[in-house]
């Protein structure tokens, strides 16, 4: 039972921890692995700076020492992700051996993503010295790797930004960089910009939404919703999507859609899935406390996060903090995402399944796949998307659909779960089918969490309440 999951989940923790205490310590020499030790890095190589500096300031008391943050995108690496993880690791072990030839012993190169390499220089005085190890990291890529006797030609890009100049905090210029580094892929392969050239010609609209953007999460305006899921079955609330609302300081909100594009073009979209998690987690593990029964939370996580090479790490961090046991947070996941790098997502789902959370397939339908495609993956739910739910009794053809989709997941053993269900005749068609879950405004709109919890706690005291109403809406509109 929950004990049992209890102590799976605590060991698997301690065994991250261990894993990552080895990495750091036996860690490949040519190159790091993860965002945290780059921290450690990062600050080392300021305070190594602040030293010489304190030494040589008679001399060089003109000069001011930049340290400049490197990001590098690798590109046509699908291809040889693709082949296995083994190649990808030998590609990039091989890279980093090459750029390591450049860049003085205190340098620092980590692996951020599959495809992306950060390179923090020490300090240099003058623009020139850095552009020449620039050139020279991405003269790199001009002749090709050989990898098990096989040749692979590659470009890259990159963008660079400057501490202290662009930046005091690693994680601001990470985002300008990386920014930097995506204008300069557009631009050509093996091109590179400084980030303090790039602005000039963005358009001013998306450079402003953008700058709100990163404000944003530092004056907490982003806010939580939650809409209740109820199981169809014994009418109990069974559990929450979180969904993310941008309540700007005039008061208006904004929703996902306009902001989240943005988000993950320009990589905020990490620090902002991650406040999603943690604060849902958290937020959840607090209605348990206070009583309300065993309700699990629905996150999505986007394409950049299921990118990130530290996500299940990430994860691990936000169940260890917030105490909410693993089997009551769902990863909601495109189905678009899994299809376009199929090897890799079974791979990465697999690591965050083996945690104990569930998976969900969100918007399912909408894509290419099949419910046996999916069976590929560790799936334990499916979403099915509002268009095929709206308006269902005049749509003989996503009756069809959506009746066989139901019985077909049941066969698979998994649940399902209806999005967006706005009226009753819909309602009544999912009772009828057998659909598990339903989540939408015909039951409830999303909620912040203190209306949420008195929602909650209303309907936990009388739960026939939301059966009668099931039954009742159901059998009504049957007739």
């Amino acid at each position: 039972g929950e004990q049992n999951v209890e102590s799976r989940y605590v060991q698997q923790i301690e065994t991250v921890k261990d894993q990552l205490n080895k990495l750091t310590n036996q860690e490949n020499p040519s190159i790091l692995s993860n965002r945290l030790l780059l921290s450690d890095k990062f600050e080392q190589i300021i305070s190594n700076t602040a030293n010489s500096k304190r030494k040589d300031s008679v001399k060089e008391k003109d000069f001011i020492l930049t340290i400049p943050v490197i990001y590098l995108g690798i590109n046509r690496f699908k291809r040889i992700d693709d082949l296995g993880y083994d190649w990808s690791d030998l590609l990039i072990t091989n890279i980093a051996e090459r750029i390591n030839k450049f860049i003085g012993k205190n340098s620092v190169i980590t692996r951020l993503n599959t495809d992306e390499l950060v390179i923090i220089l020490e300090s240099l005085h003058q623009k020139i010295e850095i552009t020449g190890i620039i050139q020279n990291i991405l003269q790199q890529f001009v002749e090709p790797y050989v990898l098990k006797q096989q040749k692979f030609l590659i470009s890259a890009n990159a963008g660079i930004a400057l501490y202290p100049i662009d930046g005091r905090q690693l994680g601001q210029l990470l985002l300008k960089a990386r920014k930097t580094m995506e204008y300069a892929r557009r631009k050509g392969n093996n091109q590179y910009y400084f980030d303090n050239e790039v602005g000039k010609d963005q358009n001013s609209n998306t450079l402003q939404l953008e700058n709100d953007l990163h404000s944003a999460l530092s004056s907490k305006q982003f806010k939580i919703y939650y809409q209740p899921i109820i199981n169809l079955k014994t009418g109990k609330i069974v559990g929450a999507e979180a969904l993310l609302r941008w309540q700007k300081s005039d008061g208006s909100i904004i929703l996902p859609r306009q902001f989240l594009p943005l988000a993950e073009e320009t990589g905020l979209i990490e620090p902002i899935g991650e406040f999603v998690l943690k604060t849902a987690c958290e937020n959840v593990k607090a209605l348990q406390d206070i009583g309300l029964g065993k309700i699990r939370v629905g996150v999505n996580i986007s394409a950049r996060q299921l990118n990130q090479l530290d996500l299940r790490q990430k994860l691990v961090k936000v169940l260890l903090n917030s105490g909410l046991a693993p089997n009551y947070v769902e990863l909601d996941f495109n189905e678009s995402i899994l299809i376009t790098n199929e090897t890799k997502a079974i791979r990465s789902l697999h690591g965050l399944k083996s945690l104990g959370i569930q998976i969900s397939i969100d918007d399912f339908g909408t894509g290419y796949s099949s419910l046996t495609y999916l069976q590929k993956f560790p799936i334990d739910a499916i979403k099915i998307n509002q268009n095929f739910i709206s308006k269902i009794n005049s749509n003989p053809g996503n009756q069809i659909i959506v009746s066989a989709i139901i019985s077909m997941a049941h066969k698979l053993k998994m649940r399902v779960i209806a999005e967006g269900v706005e009226t009753e005749e819909e309602l009544a068609f999912l009772v009828k089918n057998k659909c598990d879950e339903l989540q939408g405004h015909v039951f409830h709109r999303p909620l912040p969490l203190v209306e949420f919890a008195s929602l909650a706690e209303s309907l936990a005291s009388c739960p026939e309440m939301i059966n009668d109403w099931i039954q009742g809406k159901a059998k009504r509109k049957e007739r």
